[in-house]
């Protein structure tokens, strides 16, 4: 459902990924959230890519819970 650039089809203002992920998990302030619920409810792009941010989630989770998850964190981190 995206377009070639990253971005959904059909999106002249797609809401990012990350910000997507905040929505999903309530850490939005009230009228960022506000917003976003305003665009999902006209843009079926961006609701698709709620979606995927959700699988995508639920996905690492699931890896998580197995133990096959590994990563690298940086001193920075």
């Amino acid at each position: 459902m995206s377009a070639d650039n990253g971005r959904p089809a059909n999106c002249t203002n797609p809401v990012d990924a990350a910000v997507l992920a905040d929505y999903w998990l309530g850490a939005l302030a009230e009228g960022e959230e506000e917003t976003v619920e305003e665009h999902l409810l006209a843009c079926d792009a961006c609701g698709a890519r709620l979606r995927e941010v959700i699988a995508l989630a639920g996905g690492i989770r699931n890896l998580a819970r197995e133990g096959s998850l590994q990563m690298v964190v940086s001193e920075a981190f």
